[in-house]
């Protein structure tokens, strides 16, 4: 084992070389994966166009199956997730399934108070930072 002094501790991708097929090393398989040489000027990834559905969900315990689903929506890009994402909020849809989403929690009686308290109390209003995307490309 090399001494604490003689470790290397540069983690460059540029110093490591892609295994041969049926070579074991020591070398992190992921690394490969996130280095890009694909970089447009801005230095931004290039994306090739690519098919993906964007839902929006809402994880509260007290809606179930559909009701979870906020918005949902393919599209068909060559950005990147988040830029994607942007696309979709900028047009609109996504606050008027937003306002219909929470007209529904508004009249969904939280469960965990009625259990511990007896008293019906609905939902309150969530805000689209409280929902997570889910992004999964197909095709």
């Amino acid at each position: 084992m090399a001494r604490l002094s003689e470790r290397v501790t540069n983690n460059s991708i540029s110093d490591y070389k892609v295994p041969e097929f049926g070579v074991k090393t020591n070398v992190n398989p992921q690394l490969y994966t996130r280095a890009s040489n694909n970089l447009n000027k801005t230095g931004e990834t290039k994306m090739g166009i690519r098919k993906v559905s964007l839902t929006l969900i809402d994880n509260d315990n007290n809606l179930k199956g559909a009701e979870k689903i906020v918005f949902e929506q393919s599209v068909v890009t060559e950005h990147d997730n988040d830029k994607t994402i942007q696309q979709v909020l900028i047009t609109g849809d996504v606050a008027n399934a937003l306002d219909k989403h929470n007209k529904k929690r508004e009249a969904t009686v939280d469960k965990a108070v009625l259990r511990s308290t007896g008293t019906k109390v609905f939902l309150e209003p969530v805000e689209i930072f409280e929902l997570q995307w889910q992004v999964v490309q197909i095709g």
